[in-house]
Order: structure tokens, then C-alpha cells, then sequence
């Protein structure tokens, strides 16, 4: 048998908390177990991060990248990002209403015979047009 040995010292209270995020990390403690073991209220610790999510600094890059990167990447549009960071359209377009506004695919300079050329994916005429609409400029 071999035993391995840790170099933290559960006495000293910074290793401790080093330890108890650890265990935590690996789902060994839940959540509330780790703040009453840091001499936190899990109660009052869920009220405030609620409270923090409903109140979004724009200033603050640590809040606003998840949500950036998320547009991005088209797991959310932009009035799902706007609508997360609290941010109004003051009487604007949504990118849905613009969507609507575009017309069908079969109107669009990209559609060619079923298929967008822009996007390469296949696509019904009557499809509605997305955000790269282009209308077709009559010859």
C-alpha cells in the first residue's frame, strides 16, 4: 500500500479553504456546505446573487463576455443578449421584427434553386429570410 501525501495543512485556515474549494470542484460538498464551512450564510449568499443578476453592470467584461460570446457562437440572438443585460430597444427594430420585415428566401439575392448560397444550406423559397437578406434588385 502507498499512501500520497497533500501538502496542505488542514490546520492552517487558507489551506483549509484551498481544500474545501477543491472538494467542491470535484462535487465532493455541495455549495451550501462550502459557504457554511467559509462562515457564510447560504441564505442570504442566494439573495444577493440574485439580486446581482438582476442588476448586470455594462461596464463589467466578467458579466458581459458569457453573454457576448454566446451571441457569437448563435446560442442566443441579439434581443435574447439585449433582454439579459436589461438593455431597451427605445421604439428600435428587434432583429425578429427585422426578420419578419425581410421578405422569403426566394426573394433574397443569395437563394439559388432551393439552396442559400451565403449560408450553404438548403432552404424552402417561402422560408423566412434571415438577418443576411438581400433583396433582389430587379433586372
Amino acid at each position: 500500500m502507498q499512501f500520497l501525501f497533500n501538502d496542505l495543512d488542514p490546520s492552517d485556515a487558507v489551506d483549509f479553504k484551498k481544500l474545501l474549494v477543491e472538494l467542491y470542484d470535484c462535487k465532493l460538498i455541495s455549495r451550501s456546505s462550502l459557504q457554511l464551512k467559509m462562515d457564510l450564510d447560504p441564505e442570504i449568499e442566494n439573495a444577493n446573487q440574485e439580486n446581482e443578476q438582476l442588476n448586470i453592470n455594462l461596464l463589467d467584461e466578467k458579466q458581459i463576455k458569457p453573454v457576448v460570446d454566446m451571441v457569437i457562437a448563435g446560442i442566443l440572438d441579439l434581443d435574447q443578449a439585449k433582454q439579459i443585460l436589461g438593455i431597451r430597444n427605445n421604439g428600435q427594430k428587434t432583429e425578429a421584427n427585422l426578420k419578419a420585415d425581410a421578405g422569403n428566401c426566394g426573394q433574397c439575392q443569395w437563394y439559388n434553386a432551393g439552396q442559400c448560397e451565403l449560408n450553404q444550406i438548403s432552404r424552402s423559397e417561402d422560408a423566412s429570410g434571415c438577418r443576411f437578406f438581400n433583396q433582389q434588385v430587379a433586372v
